[in-house]
């Protein structure tokens, strides 16, 4: 189980990786002028944005699995 907790631990950290990340893409949105560019990056933001909430509802899956298996 101690494995277990720190691979949790480690997803959590690359989580928050990919949060900083998409903030920094819309950050990005803000500062382009070119619409065809800020289309672009609103597609790449959107994905990653459906993706983190995936990776979110993983992690509580498994933080589940772990309590139920206590």
């Amino acid at each position: 189980m101690l494995d277990f907790d720190k691979k949790l631990t480690e997803t959590d950290a690359y989580l928050q990786i990919l949060i900083d990340q998409v903030k920094a893409v819309e950050a990005r949105i803000e500062a382009v002028s070119e619409e065809h560019e800020k289309m672009r990056l609103c597609t790449i933001r959107d994905r990653a944005n459906e993706m983190l909430e995936s990776i979110k509802h993983t992690i509580v899956l498994l933080q589940i699995a772990k309590v139920l298996s206590n």
